[in-house]
Parts: structure tokens; sequence; C-alpha cells
């Protein structure tokens, strides 16, 4: 979503599976986690944290549900227990930061992933991956301004950085409803990233949403 700490940027932020509701917010797409070390276009559905499928509808950040509930993910609160653990035992630990962030974010505490993802980006400045990370967590919590901010840093960071630009046109188009601003950002993410998979499915999130 992989090499480094964050299993490849698993936050794509957003991709909108099931009705709109992965579209949820992170179309951080890809297979597994976060937005770190993308992989070629014909792979990149493999990490879920840089912004496609997956996450919860803008503003569903609900906490952690009680144990037994239908959304109750136990593993992802394992995780992150085990996360936490680690990030206070190295609290300057890059990886163990990103870490943190990703088992969070998973776990939907998306303030505690903000804060996680800070920290790392204080110890190893200008990662894109973990900016983008960053970006979806704050557009999970409502925070749009601050989440486009960061995929565009984020692409100034590495202009090849897809992830970040497909984000960036899913905040403009289904949160923001700013289309001709989505409209430019999505012609120039087909024409940089041809034949990419998560065109199609942000297009028809996009069509959906009109």
């Amino acid at each position: 979503m992989a090499p480094s700490a964050p299993r490849w940027g698993d936050r794509l932020l957003f991709a909108a599976l099931g009705a709109l509701v992965g579209f949820a917010g992170a179309w951080v797409a890809l297979d597994g986690r976060h937005a770190h070390v993308p992989q070629p276009p014909a792979m990149a559905m493999d990490d879920p944290h840089a912004g496609v499928p997956g996450a919860p509808p803008l503003g569903a950040n609900a906490g952690a549900p009680a144990a037994g509930g239908a959304s109750f993910d136990r593993a992802a609160w394992q995780r992150l227990q085990d996360a936490q653990a680690a990030a206070t035992a190295k609290p300057d630990d890059y990886d163990a930061l990103v870490q943190l962030g990703n088992a969070a974010y998973d776990a939907h505490e998306y303030a505690q992933a903000i804060e996680a993802y800070e920290r790392a980006l204080k110890v190893r400045p200008g990662d894109p991956n973990v900016m983008t990370d960053l970006g979806t967590a704050y557009r999970n919590e409502g925070k749009l301004d601050e989440a486009l901010s960061l995929f565009r840093k984020a692409r100034a960071a590495n202009p090849s950085h897809w992830q970040s630009l497909y984000n960036e046109v899913v905040v403009l188009a289904l949160d923001k409803h700013e289309h001709d601003a989505a409209d430019a950002a999505l012609a120039r993410l087909k024409k940089e990233h041809p034949g990419l998979p998560a065109i199609e499915n942000l297009e028809r999130q996009i069509g959906a949403a009109h």
C-alpha cells in the first residue's frame, strides 16, 4: 500500500468501494496499507493508505466500537496497541512513528494518526508517502484545505507521485465540489499516468456524484 515502515503509502486516500463506502475517505487505494514506497502503476492497487478504497465516509470517525460490535476490527485494534507500545519505547524512531500512524489510520483513529505522522515528518521531513497519508487522515477529519496542502507538498517533493494527485482529485471533486479544478487535476493524472487502474474507479465515483 513494500519495504519501509509504511507498507507503501497505504493511504492513497480514497477509493470508493461499496457504494461510496470506501470512497469513504481514503482513496488510499492500494492493497494494503499506506502511501509509502509506491509501486509501478500496474501494481499500484497494492496498498491502501495513500488514498483509495477502504476508509469510512468523510466524518465517520467514531472511535473504538464496543467489542463484539459489527464494525469492531479486533486485529486492527491489536495492531494499534502494538504500534503504540513500539512508539513509546522508541519515541523518536521514524519507522515506529509511521507504523503507529498506519495502525491508527486503519483503526479509524485519525487524530492519533495525524499526530504520529506529524511526529514522523519532524524526524524525517519530505517523504511524499507520509505526507499523503497525513493528508488523507486530515481529509477524514474534515480538514480539507489541510489535506490539499499536504497533497501538493507531496507532489512538490516528488512530481511523479500519483497517489497525492489522485487524492487531490478526490477532495476537489467529491468533497469540495470544485469541478473545474478537479477536472484539470484529473486530466493531468490521466496524462501523466495513463492506464492507472485507479483512475477508472475514480471517474465512476465522480460521475455518480454529479
